[in-house]
């Protein structure tokens, strides 16, 4: 079976003019798909959310003795920071004193 290039040419050809001929019918139709799609989407992402009453959420109670006891803990661990920032450590390329670079 051989296929013949100037029939599909032709066919082709006759195709495209059916196309040219139901172009503004086309669009019409791409239109309105277009306008239902928008409006599902436009009902379900920004009307359907909004019909929904917002919850307020009650505001947290903190006991103070829980306060208390985070307060200290986070004091302690601070002031374990600030140690650690202040202590020297010896430097393993150089030995164990550091030397005074003038």
């Amino acid at each position: 079976m051989k296929i013949k290039i100037n029939k599909v040419k032709e066919n082709l050809i006759e195709l495209l003019k059916k196309f040219w001929q139901n172009l503004f019918l086309i669009l019409i139709l791409l239109l309105v798909l277009d306008l239902i799609l928008g409006g599902i989407f436009f009902w379900k992402y920004y009307l359907r959310p909004q019909e929904k009453e917002l919850q307020i959420i009650p505001p947290l109670k903190i006991s103070q003795g829980l306060m208390e006891k985070v307060s200290g803990e986070w004091a302690r661990r601070e002031s374990i920071f600030k140690e650690a920032e202040e202590k020297e450590y010896p430097d393993p390329f150089r030995g164990a004193l550091p030397e005074k670079i003038d």
